[in-house]
Formats: structure tokens, C-alpha cells, sequence
């Protein structure tokens, strides 16, 4: 005969145990009519319910909390028990004096792992200020204890809005001249995505009408506007250029102190002028002498207007 004992009974509720303790895990939705001892493979003393067992709760932990910027794709963990989703819902053997052995996830034969997704997780997924669901599914999961994965608590995953940087290019302009600050060429644009652009922008400066002094003024980048972009899914920077604004003849730059500026080669190429190379060469002790006074009276009369006065300027300088 066997030496062990098999109570059947409807659900572990309503009976009086008497403390009779199996030693060992209650075998549920079997009766003596479907599994007679004859059927039962476990070993040792054990509490037979009708009762299917219930469904547990299959959460995402507490502590996973996804965080993504507009833009990239969010990589989901690797699931682990324990650390990034929790298995809850065992039949609690206290509440029945503990006649029988408590259920966990160490002795229920739990295979496989759980499956997570979410709407948020794509690069296009807009940026928001409320969180996206980060769902948890059953995925391979499985146990040999006739347990079901019914319940499934979501976790949140957040996309931020991702830094755009729109920077006015620095230009140049004859005095004068008013210059056209062309919203398409004159800026560029870091940090768009997924193929977005910007549709237009305007671009300001006190510098660009003719009526200008010689001066450095300041582009200023104000009312953006998304051409394919959503910019709720930007945080916008603007980053102001410069314009200069100087005083040309031939190949010298004048600033507001009519001093010469060492950008000739550059404003030659920029502006269309001649390629004519300055030949510098060393100066006699006489010479230096020579050009000081040249150069003093020069720059009294240029500064007057003379125009005598701006040929010796350039002269002086030639010769320096």
C-alpha cells in the first residue's frame, strides 16, 4: 500500500484543516473523478483542490522607468525576473495555516520570459509630456504548475523633446550695399530627424540695409517654422550670426577707424574682385621714417574725405 495521503476537496476556502500539514505544493483544478491517486504523479502527501488556480499579475518593476529622446529608437531590456518585471498572485498558504507549501516563482516550474513593447519606443514617436505605456505581454512565459498569466501591469517610457540648434551663418557686406538675409542659405540646422526640415525662419540684422555704418552687427534668428518637422518635438536653440559691414576699395577693407583689415584675400574671392597679389617686401630705416609721416598726414586727410588722402592709406599700407 502507499504510504502517503491525498485530500480532495473543492478550494483551499471552508475547510477545516485541523493542521494537517502535506509538506508539499496543492495540486489544483483536478478531482477524484478526472485525476483519481491512481493519476497523481507528485510525490508525497498532498491537498487536491477543484479550484483552477488564479491567473498571476505579471508587472513591469517599479524601478524600469523608459526614457528616450525624440528621435532614437528605445532599446527594451533584456527581461529578468526580479529585477525589471515581477510575477505576482500566488495562492497565499498562510491564510490557510500553511497546510500546504507556498507557491513562488522558484518552484512553479516558470519557463520562458515575458515580451516587452510600446508605442514610444519608435524614433517617431512624438515627444510628450505625458509618459507612453510600456507594456508588458506573456511572451514565452509558461510553469508547470497550472498557473495562467491573466493580469498585466504596464510600466512608462517618456520621450523628450531633442535639442535643435538653428544657427544664423556669419556674412559680409560692402558698405552701402543692402544685403538680402536669405532664410534658406543663411543658416545652418543641427539635431533634426527622421528626414524632418525646417520649412522658414527670418533672419533680421540692423546691419543689412544700405543705409548701414561700417560696423559688426548681429543676425538674429526668430520665428521658425516646421516644414516637415513637428517642433513640439524640438527643444529650439538659435545661435545669432554676425554681419560686418566694412568699407572696401579695390582689394583693402577698411573698419570704422579706417584701419586696414587682413581680409583682402578672402573679400577678392567673396565679392568677385581681381586676383591681384600685394608684394610685400622690407622696408630701409629711411623708409620707416619716411611712411610714419606719410602715413600720419595720409590718414588726416582720409578721414576728412579727401580721396588723395585714402590713395596715400592704401600706399601706406602697400608699402608696410
Amino acid at each position: 500500500g502507499s504510504d502517503r495521503w491525498l485530500i480532495y476537496t473543492a478550494s483551499p476556502s471552508g475547510n477545516t484543516y485541523g493542521g494537517l500539514l502535506s509538506g508539499n505544493q496543492a495540486l489544483y483544478g483536478r478531482t477524484f473523478t478526472s485525476d483519481p491517486p491512481a493519476l497523481i504523479t507528485q510525490l508525497g502527501n498532498r491537498y487536491i483542490f477543484a479550484e483552477d488556480l488564479p491567473s498571476l499579475t505579471v508587472a513591469v518593476a517599479t524601478n524600469l522607468i523608459g526614457m528616450k529622446v525624440y528621435g532614437d529608437s528605445y532599446v527594451f531590456p533584456e527581461p529578468v525576473i526580479g529585477t525589471n518585471y515581477t510575477i505576482s498572485g500566488f495562492v497565499n498558504a498562510a491564510a490557510f495555516g500553511g497546510v500546504f507549501t507556498q507557491d513562488n516563482i522558484t518552484n512553479i516550474g516558470l519557463t520562458g520570459a515575458p515580451v516587452f513593447s510600446s508605442p514610444g519606443a519608435a524614433p517617431t514617436a512624438p515627444a510628450s509630456d505625458n509618459a507612453y505605456p510600456l507594456n508588458i505581454a506573456v511572451g514565452s512565459l509558461a510553469n508547470t504548475a497550472g498557473y495562467t498569466f491573466g493580469n498585466f501591469v504596464p510600466g512608462r517610457l517618456f520621450v523628450t523633446p531633442r535639442p535643435l540648434t538653428i544657427t544664423a551663418k556669419d556674412q559680409f557686406k560692402p558698405v552701402g550695399v543692402a544685403l538680402d538675409l536669405d532664410p534658406i542659405t543663411g543658416i545652418t540646422v543641427q539635431g533634426l530627424q527622421n528626414g524632418e526640415t525646417i520649412g522658414s525662419v527670418v533672419l533680421s540684422s540692423d546691419g543689412a540695409p544700405a543705409s548701414a555704418p561700417v560696423g559688426v552687427y548681429s543676425i538674429d534668428v526668430s520665428s521658425p517654422v516646421g516644414g516637415t518637422a513637428d517642433l513640439t518635438n524640438y527643444r529650439l536653440l538659435v545661435e545669432p550670426g554676425r554681419l560686418t559691414v566694412a568699407s572696401v576699395s579695390g582689394q583693402f577693407v577698411y573698419d570704422e577707424f579706417v584701419r586696414y583689415r587682413d581680409n583682402w584675400q578672402t573679400l577678392s574671392s567673396l565679392l568677385g574682385y581681381g586676383s591681384d597679389v600685394l608684394v610685400i617686401r622690407p622696408r630701409s630705416n629711411d623708409e620707416v621714417e619716411e611712411e610714419s609721416t606719410e602715413e600720419t598726414d595720409a590718414l588726416s586727410e582720409g578721414q576728412n574725405g579727401d580721396d588723395d588722402g585714402e590713395k596715400r592709406i592704401r600706399k601706406a599700407i602697400t608699402m608696410r
